[in-house]
């Protein structure tokens, strides 16, 4: 039998890789998504560059993958 311990250890190791998993997921499919928009011309990139378009913050992207 494994013990407690290293049973505990184990669980709490698969739940954060898990958790980080789905996390990358969600990042790449964003990063796809602008990766499109901007071959599509979608994606202001010089408004972003020059600063008259304000970039979305780390907050508003995660908002916006769990909707």
């Amino acid at each position: 039998m494994i013990p407690e311990q290293d049973q505990a250890y184990t669980s709490i190791s698969i739940r954060q890789h898990e958790s980080l998993y789905e996390e990358a997921h969600d990042m790449v499919t964003l990063a796809n998504s602008d990766v499109e928009a901007l071959i599509e011309g979608k994606l202001d990139a010089e408004g972003i560059l020059s600063g008259h378009v304000r970039p979305l913050t780390c907050e508003e992207i995660e908002e916006d993958m769990r909707t």
